[in-house]
């Protein structure tokens, strides 16, 4: 046995050091020695080998489980890099630097199941190291995970509120505020501002309205401004629906919608305008027969559309004199759909009114109230319990007693 090592034995045992655990540091030491120059050739399978049996003699090497992740990142092995980056972090939670070089490998696309984690890496990062490179990501990757967007709201505005001329961040910031209702007031603030800067961007003019249209207090605003954007661009169609179905939302503003609809259907006369513009059209009765026009336009070209016959067939019940127009569109409607009990509520009192007392029109009863009407006799008994309300002018009139009309008939 070499001499010095001889004596460094004896020192240690009468220190009162065990000869293996000096055997293990001895041993330790050299693997750690290995390490290094296989790291500093370049050689990281060879350097890998020796930090792992550094491992298993010191688990908690601070180095070691460093140098190990390094190793297999510098190999090109990222997944063994992160999975030895994780436990490293583990017993060192306060190396911002590698707390976010692992946050950057677990943001990329392969690595997606784990962005929670690159999130919760760089959030402890920041709390070590305020890093307007690393708030950026930060606020990214929290915008496209959605789970806390006021977070990542609150990280833009931190940003922002040092890099004020960064157009990049701003307009990220902004996408943001258009993304969830909850910001509605912070968005329409970003853009009256953006509109100050520029009155003469119509996008921004536009975005502006849309922003304006969903608060409340301020839908007079959105009404003159979608007017004025509509007035330089009136060729705009989906700019028009937009104002049109603003309008819509408010009684106060019926006669414009109205108009704007009329204007639209000029534009575009498709299906869907066409239906929407009667169902504008059947909210006043003044324009009740411009609405039966159009669902009968419509019924023209689809003439199965239950939905356009029933509006039109409710809307003729409301015309002392098209009763029995309405029954004949409840009748159809029964033919594509025996069960639709609304048709046959509809159909039982079109015959009550115009005076038609017969098995027809309690037919019709039994259908709309089913297993509940089974006979004249029972619907004599104006206690029974079983009968229920009735709708005797259709779904826009007050309810009355279902007997009174079964009673009738």
């Amino acid at each position: 046995m070499p001499r010095k090592l001889l004596l460094l034995i004896l020192y240690l045992a009468c220190c009162g050091q065990p000869v293996l655990a000096a055997s293990d540091k001895l041993e330790e030491a050299f693997h750690l020695s290995q390490s290094r120059v296989h790291m500093k050739a370049g050689d990281y399978t060879a350097a890998i080998q020796a930090y792992d049996k550094l491992l298993e003699i010191n688990p908690n090497s601070q180095e070691a489980l460093k140098g190990v992740a390094y190793a297999f990142e510098k190999q090109g092995d990222i997944k063994q890099a992160i999975q030895r980056y994780d436990r490293y972090l583990e017993h060192n939670p306060d190396d911002a630097k590698t707390l976010f070089k692992q946050a950057d490998f677990l943001s990329r696309p392969e690595f997606a199941k784990r962005r929670s984690d690159a999130i919760r890496y760089l959030q402890m990062g920041l709390k070590i190291e305020d890093n307007s490179r690393q708030r950026i990501k930060y606020a990214r990757l929290l915008t496209a995970e959605g789970s806390d967007l006021e977070l990542a709201a609150g990280q833009y505005e931190n940003l922002l509120a040092q890099m004020t001329d960064n157009p990049t961040l701003r307009r990220e910031y902004r996408d943001l505020l258009l993304s969830d209702r909850r910001f509605l007031d912070k968005a329409i603030v970003e853009y009256e501002t953006l509109v100050a800067e520029d009155s003469t961007n119509l996008a921004n003019r536009r975005q502006l309205a849309r922003l304006l249209g969903q608060s409340q207090p301020r839908l007079e605003q959105a009404v003159e401004l979608y007017a004025s954007l509509v007035t330089a661009e009136p060729g705009d169609f989906d700019l028009r629906h937009d104002y049109a179905r603003l309008l819509v939302g408010s009684d106060a503003n019926l006669v414009q919608a109205q108009q704007q609809y009329r204007l639209l259907l000029e534009q575009k006369p498709d299906y869907q305008i066409l239906n929407e513009t009667a169902g504008v059209m059947a909210r006043d009765a003044a324009t009740a027969d411009e609405a039966i026009e159009l669902y009968s336009r419509m019924l023209q070209q689809q003439p199965g559309d239950i939905s356009a016959r029933m509006l039109r067939a409710e809307l003729y019940m409301q015309q002392a004199t098209a009763t029995g127009l309405a029954l004949q569109d409840y009748q159809r409607i029964i033919e594509l759909d025996q069960q639709n009990a609304r048709a046959h509520r509809g159909a039982a009192t079109a015959l009550a009114k115009l005076g038609r007392f017969d098995e027809s029109a309690l037919a019709h009863l039994r259908k709309e109230l089913g297993p509940r009407i089974y006979s004249s006799q029972m619907l004599n008994q104006p206690d029974d319990p079983e009968v229920t309300d009735f709708d005797i002018a259709g779904p826009r009139s007050e309810l009355t007693s279902s007997h009174s009309l079964a009673h009738a008939i």
